[in-house]
This record gives structure tokens, sequence and C-alpha cells, in this order.
């Protein structure tokens, strides 16, 4: 959204909010699956994506005021499961949950004023939190080739944040963004019987990452004065599994792997320029803190 105001006193606002939560699911629920079939492939897939824009532009004859807010929220859930079911196949078996998710956001103000003062405020809140979960349950697997179950998720975050106030005597120019990647990616097999002249392989597998920029600019003859800030949270978990007694038999190999891959760009930038006072400051902050576990539990597993 895009907003402009003039005046006396020019006050201009602009806010753009967007929010994804689907669920997505193939399931094989109590089923016999095979006697003659080649392949055998179940699948989920998630492509959402928000793109936002939030810009706000003042003049005021004695003071502008220009503030701009950008929210953008994925919470997905994406889900492939076989529960209780019996699979054969002559050639290979395939179960995947695949997502990918992205949030490209940007936010901006400007506040101008030829009279006392002027005021800009930029600031996005970014997350995305999707559930992405590849599982079999208490199911038999006869696979005369490789069989594959692979949890994927693949999210990152690009925001744009900036603010400018520009004024005679007094101006103040802020800007901020927070950026969290978290969710869960799930790769697990629970019971049952797997059973592979090939390969088995299970597999969870999650990538993220974030792009921030933040930057603010006043000046003024008395008092002027910039801020930045930019926090960018990576967690969530990414877990392998294989429990409840699952017997895994594989004539060339059994893969059980969970990988994480996370990065993080951040920039926070503010320039302050005043006759008698100028003060800039700019802050970002970083925190990585995802779990990753490949694990078997239990002793009959």
């Amino acid at each position: 959204s895009l907003e402009a105001a003039s005046g006396k006193l020019g006050v201009a606002g602009a806010v753009s909010i967007n929010t994804i939560a689907n669920v997505a699911s193939t399931r094989l629920l109590r089923s016999t699956v095979g006697h003659g079939l080649q392949n055998v492939s179940l699948s989920t897939e998630d492509s959402a994506a928000i793109q936002s824009v939030a810009g706000a532009l003042a003049y005021g004859g004695k003071a502008g005021i220009g503030l701009s807010f950008a929210a953008n929220d994925i919470s997905n859930t994406d889900t492939t499961e076989v529960i209780d079911s019996d699979i054969a196949a002559a050639g290979n078996v395939n179960l995947s949950a695949t997502t990918d998710n992205s949030i490209e956001t940007l936010a901006a103000a400007l506040g101008a004023s030829k009279g006392h003062m002027a005021a800009a405020g930029a600031a996005a809140i970014n997350t995305i939190a999707t559930q992405t979960q590849a599982r079999s349950q208490n199911s038999n697997w006869e696979v005369q080739k490789d069989l594959s179950l692979l949890a994927d998720n693949s999210s990152s975050i690009q925001s744009y944040t900036g603010s400018a106030a520009i004024a005679e005597k007094a101006s103040l120019g802020a800007s901020g963004s927070y950026n969290h990647l978290g969710g869960a990616t799930l790769a697990e097999v629970r019971g049952g019987e797997l059973d592979a002249n090939g390969s088995v392989a299970v597999e969870a597998r999650r990538s993220g990452a974030v792009t921030a920029a933040a930057i603010a600019g006043a000046g003024a003859q008395n008092l002027a004065f910039a801020g930045s800030i930019a926090i960018n949270d990576l967690g969530g978990s990414t877990t392998a599994r294989m429990a409840d007694g699952a017997r895994i038999r594989a004539n060339k190999h059994v893969l059980l792997a969970a990988q994480d891959d996370e990065a993080i760009s951040a920039f926070a930038g503010s320039l302050a320029i005043s006759q008698k006072i100028g003060i800039g400051g700019a802050v970002a902050l970083n925190d990585l803190h995802a779990n990753t576990t490949a694990e078997i539990i239990g002793s009959a597993t």
C-alpha cells in the first residue's frame, strides 16, 4: 500500500498485512498398494510466497510525519504420510513432503517539513514457521529397488526498511525489522517393516536464508536523530527418526540423515546531519539456534 499527504500538518501512514496458513496433505490410511505396480510415489508440495510493499510520504508546512508498517506470516502444514498400510513395488518407492516458502517485503517512509519538525518510521515483521513432515507409521514396505522417505523445507526472507526525515529545526528517522524462520522438518519411520532390494533412505533437509537491511536518515538545523535495527532469529528443528520397533532391511545401504543449512545477511545503517546536534545509531542482532537430530529410538528398532 502507498500513502501521501500534505498541508500545514502532513501525516501519512501505510500498512500491509499478509498471512498464509494452508494445510496440504497426502495420506495413505489402512490401504494395500502394489500388485503389479512398477514405481510408487506419494508427494506433497508447497510453494507459498508473499511480496509486499508499504510506503508513506508526508510533507507539512509546520510538520510532516510518515509511517509505514508491513507484517507477513507463512505458517503452513505440509504432510505426506502412510499409516497402517502395505506397499509393494517392482521398482522404486518415493514418499516426500517438499516446502519452498518465501517472503519479500519493502517498508519505506519519508517525512518532510519546512517548519518545526519532521518524523519518519518504517517497520517490518516477517515470519515463516511451516511444518514439513514425511512419515511412515506401522506400515510394511516391500520394494524391489530403492525406497526413499524425504522431508525437505526451504524458506527465505528478504526484508528492506528505510526512513528519512527532513525539517528546519528537528527531525527523527527510524526503521527496523524482525525476521524469524522456525517450524519443524520431520522424516520419520515408526513401527512396521521396510524391506528393499536396493537402498533405504530416510532424510530430513532444511535450508533457510534471511537478508535484511534497515536504513534511517534525518536532517535538521538544531536536532537530528536517526536509528535503525535489524533482528534476525533462525530456529526450528530438523529431525530424521526411526522408532517404535521399526525394522529396516536393505541389500545395499540404509541412510538416516538430518541436514540443516541456514544463513543470515544483515545490514543496519543510519545518518544524522545537523548544525547543532546529530545522533545516529544502528544495531544488527542475529541468532541461530536450530536443532538438527538424526536418531534411532528403542532397542527393538
